[in-house]
């Protein structure tokens, strides 16, 4: 073995050991990696240099034991000052206040006032230090500085309280050594429950109980030995349950402040998940432009090529083989693309009131083609009812629906219906299809799901398709749900809201979608910054006898305007070269032309489709690239009725 590949062995393992040694080089991890090096065959003085590392990294990393013995430690801290004014101070003062007038009528009240006062002192000094803590906390000051400064001053207090068996014992009189045994028993019960969070102040209660067991000692007959070992017995037990409830509280912390690390970890992947996610479909989002722009080259060369070639069945076959490779390859884009913009939150919605027999139609007569091309049959059964949804968006779920019928049903029937429930029409698509478990039930909603079936060996898609389905009910609003029973089919439903208007607009939305009448000798002007998409559109254009300038922006356009050309239309892309747009171009183009030209926007930028940032985008049609030459004819027929 090389020295070279002892140094990558090395450092990888290394690395992997850093990694995996519970965040730091501990013991075990250096046994392992000196264990590699010397089978190895790596030297000795490398083994003692990685020794050295590793103690050093052992320095630079804390331990998670030590994190939170530090957090436990603050915790603490913070748990025995909030005590300070009611059961610090409060309560000695008052058992204090409470022994005193119990021993007034037995022992010498000026060692009584002594003893008081001493306790009141010491106590009362644990507000100064309360009010200290309060305004700087472990800020400025350690919580391990503080806990000492608590810690004098309850040994301190503690002695002074313990005092009493010194000042007020009674040799002579036995209901005042009662009095004080009471008292003193008392004050190290409360000493042992106060201090269970911590436990360095717990030992301080043996100020009250050693002083008062030594004088019960020196009285020296049986009654005050058997009560000495009492005292020593209470203290034993006190011992044993301050310890265990310790033990248990600070288990209690250490628990608490490793889930509280975990939440933390899990928190942080969980965001840089969903960092990972929005970035991806924020780019699929940012880069659909780009996307975009071969495809619907691509869409509008074979447009060309169909005027162009002679007619002959051969060449007619593989131009709609063609036709259709790219037809499958834009919805598989197209179903790709809808999710990253669902994900990424750039669809706005554009709620209106429209019929929804008329906004069907079209999806049913091209869908009836294809279900009888599968040998289906399609029937629709659509009422005159005016429902309030985005006419747009709606769509594009029920062809969505339609398409899966049509993919997962060999054989029988699909059927597109509508039915009022109250002021909800239910739009459902039923089908004849292999039917949906229970267990796929759950599932179909999800993002790359498709259904597993005996019967269907077809691959459909990417299964995106009801995943973008959800995605926009839930956009909208709409309920949406399924029901399925395997080898018989499946219904899906969609609860869409009826509309209150009375009006509303009826457009034809299904023009002659492929009928060239008409553009012979059209001047269209198109505006893109993609010299394929200019060849493209000139090509087809020119092949439906349309005069055709191209320019990457209006500037460009002018200056290959021939002489006394004036544009019938203006086709531009949306997002130009510079930071120009096309609305901004078309304003230029006008002011060229000193009339307002009709325009529209064939763009690939799927952020300005939908949302209305620039308001100028509300003054043209806009056309979504890749865009099918029927799609151009239709709305080069448009415009040109228009004017």
């Amino acid at each position: 073995m090389t020295a070279e590949s002892h140094s990558t062995n090395l450092h990888y393992y290394q690395a992997t050991c850093i990694y995996y040694g519970n965040l730091r080089h501990d013991k075990k991890s250096n046994l392992l990696l000196c264990s590699f090096l010397k089978n190895n065959n790596v030297s000795s003085p490398l083994i003692d240099e990685v020794n050295v590392k590793v103690k050093n990294s052992e320095a630079l990393v804390p331990d998670c034991d030590d994190l939170y013995s530090k957090n436990i430690t603050e915790e603490q801290i913070q748990h025995i000052f909030s005590q300070i004014p009611f059961l610090v101070v409060s309560g000695p003062l008052f058992g204090a206040a409470i022994t005193a007038l119990l021993l007034f009528d037995y022992i010498e009240p000026t060692q009584i006032y002594i003893w008081i006062t001493l306790v009141f002192v010491s106590y009362s000094s644990f507000l100064f230090l309360w009010a200290r803590y309060k305004k700087t906390g472990t800020s400025i000051i350690p919580a391990e500085e503080w806990g000492k400064k608590y810690l004098i001053l309850s040994w301190i207090s503690a002695a002074s309280w313990g005092s009493a068996s010194l000042l007020l014992f009674s040799d002579d009189i036995f209901v005042a050594q009662m009095i004080l045994a009471m008292a003193v028993m008392s004050g190290a019960a409360a000493i042992t429950v106060a201090t269970i969070v911590y436990r360095p102040v717990f030992y301080t209660m043996l100020c009250l109980i050693v002083p008062l067991t030594v004088q019960f000692l020196l009285v020296g007959d049986t009654t005050h030995y058997i009560f000495a070992l009492g005292f020593f017995g209470f203290t034993m037990i006190l011992f044993f349950i301050n310890a265990s409830v310790n033990q248990v509280v600070e288990q209690s912390f250490r628990l608490r402040f490793s889930n509280e690390k975990l939440t933390s970890e899990l928190k942080s992947k969980k965001e840089i998940a969903e960092e990972s996610s929005m970035a991806k479909s924020n780019f699929l989002a940012v880069a659909s432009h780009d996307l975009r722009q071969p495809l619907h080259a691509h869409g509008l060369f074979l447009g060309e090529l169909r005027e162009r070639l002679p007619d002959g069945v051969v060449i007619n076959n593989i131009v709609d083989k063609l036709d259709s490779s790219l037809q499958v390859i834009a919805e598989l884009f197209d179903s790709l693309l809808d999710i990253s913009r669902l994900e990424a939150g750039v669809i706005e919605t554009d709620i209106q009131d429209f019929f929804i027999d008329d906004a069907l139609k079209p999806i049913i007569d091209q869908y009836r083609v294809k279900a009888e091309a599968s040998g289906l049959t399609l029937r629709a059964v659509l009422p005159h009812y005016a429902i309030n949804s985005d006419r747009i968006l709606l769509s594009r779920i029920l062809r969505n629906l339609l398409e899966n019928a049509v993919c997962y049903t060999s054989k029988g029937k699909i059927l597109l219906g509508c039915r009022r429930q109250d002021d909800t029409l239910l739009i459902q698509v039923w089908d004849t299809g292999c039917g949906i478990t229970k267990t796929e039930l759950k599932n179909i909603f999800k993002d790359y799901y498709q259904i597993k079936h005996k019967n269907n060996q077809k691959k459909f898609g990417l299964g995106l398709g009801l995943a973008v389905v959800s995605q926009l009910s839930k956009l909208l609003g709409h309920v949406i749900n399924v029901k399925s029973v395997i080898g018989r089919g499946s219904v899906f439903t969609i609860e869409v809201p009826l509309s209150e208007a009375v009006n509303v607009l009826n457009q034809d939305t299904n023009p002659d979608a492929y009928n060239i009448d008409g553009l012979t000798g059209m001047n269209v002007l198109v505006i893109d910054d993609d010299e394929s998409v200019r060849i493209s559109m000139s090509g087809i254009l020119d092949a439906w006898k349309c005069n055709v300038v191209t320019g990457s922006d209006g500037e460009d356009a002018i200056n290959k305007l021939p002489p006394g050309y004036i544009p019938d239309a203006i086709l531009a892309d949306y997002q130009l070269n510079d930071g120009k747009t096309g609305p901004q171009e078309i304003k230029v183009l006008n002011a060229k032309f000193n009339q307002d030209i009709s325009a529209a926007i064939i763009t690939g930028d799927i952020s300005s489709v939908n949302i209305a940032l620039d308001m100028d985008m509300n003054l043209y049609p806009v056309l979504q690239k890749p865009v099918s030459p029927a799609k151009l004819c239709t709305l080069l027929r448009y415009i040109r009725s228009k004017n």
